[in-house]
């Protein structure tokens, strides 16, 4: 009887014990990082930047070629423009002045791949390429001549 008494409890733990795990995101890097979850649930949020640049020349051959303003694609979509007067810095930093900032917020893998585009007067695609964005960080693509 006592054999049986114990099995029982010993199953009965069990069958609760998963009940009693909290689930949540449990990856500290990110966004929506529970530190009481338990149980892992995919649902963590990740925001990453991807920040464009060039230097003043580059910008300058841009704008005598006749592209004034430059569009900012990702994955097919136009996320921001610039005139390309505008645009320009002596060295890449993320949000700083005449440098395109573009935040991205993805779920569940703490990395996402994009198919990016700057597109130029006509939305003619001067500039393309893939970019791995990690979530945190902030990952800077120079343009260079066109």
């Amino acid at each position: 009887m006592k054999k049986i008494l114990i099995t029982l409890l010993t199953i009965s733990a069990i069958a609760i014990m998963p009940g009693c795990a909290k689930k949540g995101c449990t990856k500290s890097l990110a966004d929506n990082y529970n530190d009481e979850a338990t149980l892992d649930d995919f649902s963590c949020v990740y925001t990453g930047n991807v920040y464009f640049w060039c230097l003043p020349a580059v910008s300058d051959s841009l704008n005598t070629l006749g592209h004034s303003i430059l569009r900012f694609e990702l994955e097919g979509q136009i996320l921001d423009s610039v005139a390309t007067i505008s645009f320009a810095s002596v060295e890449g930093v993320c949000n700083a002045p005449g440098v395109m900032t573009i935040p991205r917020t993805f779920t569940g893998n703490n990395e996402w791949k994009y198919k990016w585009r700057v597109k130029g007067n006509n939305f003619m695609t001067v500039y393309e390429g893939f970019i791995t964005i990690p979530g945190g960080d902030c990952v800077g693509i120079q343009l260079d001549y066109p």
